[in-house]
């Protein structure tokens, strides 16, 4: 997870039911009331302050997560997350528990705002803060073109592009349970150079069906610029191996993929090939900065700044 220290030590009492809620102050002091301060409805739990508040409710609602917790049945803050954690070590997550441990954050800083300043914020902003919080830490800790070139393997060479032919590196950004992508494709010529960039925001239902989107843009924009031969290139196994085959066997994104082999014909060569994330760092870098900043779709005039930043700090 990453977020900044101050979030995962919040985290961390919460999964331990160490935050200082009115209910543990009760039970620990035996002094005062465990009534919520904002709604008077029920005791002022951690859950309830994070999820049964209807503040807390509103906030989720209003987020991109559209999460409506029910109170029958929830097992407790350390269950449901570690339920997240489980679902995040199986890369079915994205980037949605770090984005989530901001929500948290921001609900218990609402919480002590109302309590100890009688400050009674509106839930839509509570939740921009967190999206805003969220991305200005995105950008800067992950999208940050130097951390991206520090990782094991950086000196792994890529396949050069054969002459009069161009290859395109087609990645996606995906954070599950909300349905937010973006796609991205850079466009290189025989010498390495990159000629093209084109990204796009776009709502899908899985990363593989991103990825294949991803794809589809790319060839897509390629046929309209009348490139003749082109390599795809894609760190997704599972889609190239479904493409070279021509087995669309993934239910959700078996029609793209389909629409991907329909494409190819009107080249005059084609060829599917899977790289390393490495290899694809600069598609990878422009999709997820696509679905934070929403950049242009064609970057042909001139490209962004920090794009050009992350370039330099890549030999590809």
């Amino acid at each position: 997870m990453n977020v900044p220290p101050k979030i995962k030590h919040f985290i961390w009492r919460a999964c331990r039911n160490a935050i200082a809620s009115k209910c543990n102050i009760k039970h620990r002091l035996k002094i005062g009331n465990d009534e919520c301060p904002r709604c008077g409805e029920d005791s002022e739990s951690l859950e309830h302050i994070l999820f049964f508040c209807p503040f807390a409710q509103a906030v989720w609602k209003a987020s991109d997560f559209s999460y409506c917790p029910e109170r029958i049945g929830f097992p407790g803050f350390c269950q449901w997350w570690s339920k997240l954690c489980l679902l995040a070590s199986k890369g079915e997550f994205g980037d949605g528990i770090s984005f989530i441990s901001f929500i948290c954050w921001h609900l218990w800083k609402a919480r002590n705002a109302f309590v100890f300043t009688g400050v009674d914020s509106d839930p839509s902003l509570s939740w921009l803060l967190a999206h805003d919080a969220f991305m200005e830490f995105y950008k800067i800790n992950i999208l940050e073109p130097s951390r991206l070139y520090q990782e094991n393997g950086h000196n792994q060479q890529c396949t050069p592009t054969p002459p009069d032919c161009i290859k395109i590196n087609c990645d996606a950004s995906f954070i599950n349970f909300s349905s937010s992508a973006a796609g991205a494709a850079v466009f290189r010529d025989s010498h390495g150079k990159i000629v093209k960039v084109v990204s796009k925001s776009f709502r899908a239902f899985s990363a593989s069906m991103a990825e294949a989107l991803a794809v589809r843009m790319g060839d897509t924009f390629a046929f309209r610029c009348g490139f003749p031969n082109i390599i795809v290139e894609s760190d997704n196994i599972g889609l190239i191996s479904r493409l070279k085959t021509k087995s669309f066997s993934a239910w959700d994104s078996a029609l793209i993929e389909a629409d991907i082999i329909n494409l190819a014909t009107g080249f005059s060569s084609v060829s599917f090939s899977h790289v390393s994330r490495l290899c694809n760092r600069q598609a990878d870098w422009v999709a997820r900065s696509t679905r934070v900043e929403n950049y242009p779709v064609d970057w042909v005039s001139a490209m962004p700044r920090d794009f050009v930043s992350h370039c330099n700090c890549l030999s590809l």
